[in-house]
Order: structure tokens, then C-alpha cells, then sequence
């Protein structure tokens, strides 16, 4: 008995001590506060995981990246650190509030000034008008309150409408001055449009416009000046008109006088075209050169031009007939074949007169010895000539020594010398064609 209540005391003591020291079997002890503290200890934990992953997740959060046709404006504490960074990335930044990150669209953008200076038009009542219909109804004066238009150099006008495209070149100015606000934006780029066309197309009259010149690049410089001024952000990359006419009531006179000049145009372009046909197939391709040379010959002559200006033009003309090019470029057509002939003949008649300054010089040396008989021949070899030729009237030596010339109306002469005399009248008009 003794010894099973000692073990017994014993198996108590070392049952019993862990107990003690979790605080079970001392006075006070209470198993829900205990289950209360350790899901409190639980949540605490779970907490601070949490808040450990927010603060990671809150820092990793700063990386950024620009996309393209975009650019970034990094800002420290409310003040622009970087205005422009360029498309890419990563990119790191202070956490909010100490930094943030603006991203602004580069791309370009287009507007249309379309109403400003333009007649009234409805598209439920004047869109399925043709011209003459609309310009019939448009026959009285212009409503102020509703139809827009521009007052020319000349004191006329126009109708007109233009498109524009721009850009944000400075993006900390744009987000300062203009806030990133595109209807606001679009708002300026109308009102400082409207003010350079005003001003350009007053220095231009009705029929430049009509002709195309439009002041296009001097309304864009205008622009962006204004711009600049007012440290918008924004460039203007192009200006152009897109329609333009004149008053409805005005535009069949306008386009009568249009029309006029464009046949003048025309007329022109193709007298010119046919004075290159032609001077092409008098001359070839040198027509200009030569024609030029020409000229300063002529003017030469006429302005009695002497010393080396005449005899250099002279040179070169000598050059430009015996090699039948000018400024190495051949001459060729009528021109080229005058000039052959031109040469055939001169070579002709020189080879004559030479060949009969060898013969006078021969008949001299013969006459120096015998002057009677030479005379004698001489005087039969041109009767000789003159009787045989059928182109000539007969005379007639009388018995008695005396001479007396009868001359013979004969018509088949006559006749035949006036068809040689118009047969030589043909070939030379031919020559000079």
C-alpha cells in the first residue's frame, strides 16, 4: 500500500509539471482566454506578412514603362524632374505622393477648319444638291451669323477649309500651360489657325487662291509663333487647304474667267510645243544653242559690233558650220542639210573661179605673145556661146561690113524662158522652206 502511494505521488510530480508551467490547475487559469491569445498571436503574425508584402509589392509598383508614340514627365513632389523620357523601360520613380509619372501622347494629331470660313450648309437639306442646285439657293448675300468667309487682298471673297496637323513637342509646357486637356488643346490650335489664315489670305488676291497659292507654310510659321508665346507645348507639323471657292452667287463668272486662262494656258503650252517641233526638225537637238548664236550674230550686225566680239562670234560660227555640232552636240534636220549644200555650192564655186583664174592666167600668157589671134578666138567662143544657146534670139551681118542686130520675136522663146523663169522661182522657194 505504501509503495503504490509513493509511486502514485511520484507519477503526479511528473504529470503535473508541465501543466504548471502552461498555468493549468493554478488558480485563475481559463481556457478561452487562452484560445483567445494564441488566434490574437496568429492574426498578429498573418499581419505582419501582409504588410511585408504590401510594402514590397507598393515599391515594386514604382517601375514603369513609355509605350510608343508616347513620353513620360517624371514628377518629385509636385515639380517636373524629367520632361521627356523616350519610349521604353523599365523606368523607376518615387512612390506617391513624393513622385509620380505623366504619360502624354506624341502621336500626331489632325484638325479640320471646316465651319469657320465656310457658307452655311445643311446636310439634311443641301446634301443631296448638285453645284448649280446649291448655287442657286445660295444666290442671295451672305448671312454673317451663319455663312463664314475671308476677305482677299483684292477686296473679294472666298470660301474656305483647311486641315491642319500637330503635334506635343514640349511636354512639360503642354501638362503646365495646357493640362493635358486634348478639347483644350484642340481649342487653341483652332483659335491661333483661324488668326494665320485670317491675316495670310489678306495678302493674297482671289485668283492666286483660285490658282493654288495658298501662304501655307508662311500661316504655319504664324502659328506657331503664337504658340511658342504662349509655351503651349505644341508644333505644328503641316498645314493645308483642303476646299476653297468663291460666293455661290459669283462662281459661274469666276470659273468663266478660270476657264479663259486655263485655254490660255493651254494655247501657250502648245504654240511653245510646236515651236520646239518645228525648231527640233530645222535643227535637232542643238536648236537652242544654235538659235542663240544666231541672235548674237545678228544683234552683232545690227549694233555694227566690230574687233575681237564680232570675230570671235565669227570663229565659232565657222566651227560650228564645218563640224555641224555646237557645244558637242550635233546639228541635224533642214539646218544640217543647208549647210551641206551651203558648202557643196561654196566648194563649187571655188573650184571655178579657180579653174578660170588658171585659164585667164593661161590666156594671158598667150596673149602676151600674140594679143590679135587671142582676141580673135575670144570673140568667136562667146558668139559661139550666144548662137547656140536656144535661149537666144538670132541677129544677122549685113553684106555691105556693117552690123545690124534683128531680133526675132519668136514665141516658142519667149514661152520657154518663162518656164525656165518660173521653174527656178519653184526651187528657190523650196530652198527656203
Amino acid at each position: 500500500m505504501a509503495d503504490h502511494q509513493h509511486n502514485h505521488t511520484h507519477e503526479n510530480s511528473a504529470a503535473g509539471q508541465p501543466l504548471a508551467e502552461a498555468g493549468i490547475g493554478e488558480p485563475g487559469f481559463d481556457p478561452a482566454a487562452q484560445s483567445l491569445a494564441d488566434a490574437l498571436q496568429f492574426c498578429f503574425t498573418v499581419l505582419k506578412v501582409v504588410m511585408v508584402v504590401l510594402v514590397v509589392v507598393y515599391l515594386f509598383s514604382n517601375f514603369f514603362n513609355v509605350k510608343t508614340q508616347q513620353t513620360a514627365v517624371k514628377l518629385r513632389f509636385g515639380q517636373i524632374v524629367d520632361s521627356k523620357l523616350p519610349s521604353g523601360g523599365p523606368y523607376l520613380t518615387w512612390p506617391y505622393p513624393i513622385g509620380e509619372v505623366i504619360k502624354v501622347d506624341i502621336s500626331p494629331r489632325e484638325l479640320t477648319v471646316n465651319k469657320a470660313f465656310w457658307y452655311e450648309f445643311n446636310p439634311q437639306t443641301d446634301g443631296g444638291k448638285t453645284n448649280d442646285e446649291l448655287s442657286e439657293s445660295k444666290m442671295g448675300p451672305l448671312n454673317p451669323e451663319k455663312d463664314g468667309s475671308l476677305i482677299t487682298g483684292d477686296a473679294n471673297i472666298v470660301h474656305t477649309q483647311w486641315s491642319l496637323t500637330y503635334v506635343v513637342d514640349n511636354p512639360a509646357d503642354y501638362l503646365e500651360n495646357v493640362g493635358d486637356d486634348e478639347q483644350l488643346a484642340q481649342r487653341i490650335m483652332h483659335v491661333t489657325a483661324e488668326q494665320a489664315i485670317v491675316h495670310n489670305v489678306a495678302q493674297l488676291s482671289a485668283d492666286e487662291l483660285l490658282k493654288g497659292v495658298t501662304n501655307a507654310r508662311a500661316i504655319k510659321i504664324m502659328m506657331q509663333k503664337n504658340l511658342d508665346e504662349l509655351k503651349t507645348g505644341l508644333k505644328v507639323e503641316q498645314v493645308s487647304i483642303l476646299r476653297m471657292t468663291v460666293p455661290l452667287s459669283t462662281r459661274a463668272a469666276f470659273q468663266a474667267v478660270l476657264n479663259a486662262e486655263n485655254e490660255k494656258a493651254r494655247e501657250i503650252e502648245s504654240a511653245q510645243e510646236l515651236r520646239v517641233n518645228i525648231l527640233s526638225a530645222a535643227a535637232g537637238e542643238a536648236h537652242g544653242d544654235l538659235l542663240k548664236l544666231v541672235e548674237q550674230y545678228e544683234n552683232a550686225i545690227d549694233n555694227e559690233t566690230q574687233g575681237a566680239q564680232l570675230a570671235k562670234i565669227n570663229d565659232r560660227l565657222e566651227l560650228v558650220l564645218d563640224s555641224l555640232k555646237i557645244d558637242g552636240m550635233p546639228i541635224s534636220g533642214e539646218v544640217a542639210g543647208i549647210i551641206n549644200d551651203a558648202q557643196v555650192y561654196r566648194t563649187s564655186v571655188v573650184e571655178k573661179v579657180q579653174a578660170e583664174a588658171q585659164k585667164v592666167g593661161q590666156l594671158y600668157d598667150q596673149y602676151k605673145t600674140s594679143p590679135r589671134i587671142i582676141t580673135q578666138r575670144l570673140i568667136q567662143d562667146a558668139r559661139r556661146a550666144i548662137l547656140s544657146s536656144d535661149m537666144n534670139e538670132t541677129f544677122y551681118v549685113t553684106q555691105d561690113g556693117q552690123q545690124y542686130i534683128e531680133l526675132n520675136r519668136d514665141p516658142s522663146v519667149k514661152r520657154e524662158r518663162e518656164r525656165r523663169r518660173l521653174q527656178l522661182e519653184q526651187i528657190n522657194r523650196f530652198k527656203q522652206r
